[in-house]
């Protein structure tokens, strides 16, 4: 089994499912509590229909850059775990599809190329 992160339109990244869960754990509580709404838009599919997906496609830039700002939070804290070390490849497939994002906010698709560069 596997799960995908669909980023837009053509362009996805699939992770096995152990991956796909414990990317959007990891994740889960570094939404803030401004950003709840969108955290609850994102992980709707994953916690109310079961389906082990997310839908980035939909988003707006607003909610687009929200998701990069966490994963860029996740990084900052986690990057030296075993997660991160075995599944890089992956990983800088979701960053490079994240940072080439017409919706991607310019100083956040540095931040995107920064991680990229040090992986």
């Amino acid at each position: 089994m596997s799960g995908t992160i669909f980023v837009s339109k053509g362009r996805s990244v699939t992770l096995s499912t152990i991956s796909f869960d414990y990317l959007l754990e990891k994740m889960r509580p570094l939404y803030l509590e401004s950003e709840f709404y969108l955290k609850n838009e994102i992980y709707q599919v994953y916690d109310d229909e079961g389906h082990d997906f997310l839908y980035l496609e939909t988003l707006s830039s607003e909610g687009f850059n929200i998701f990069v700002l966490v994963l860029l939070r996740l990084f900052s804290l986690n990057s030296t775990e075993r997660f991160f070390e075995t599944r890089k490849a992956t990983l800088i497939d979701l960053i490079l599809l994240l940072k080439i994002d017409a919706r991607c906010d310019n100083s956040l698709g540095l931040r995107l190329g920064a991680l990229y560069a040090g992986a």
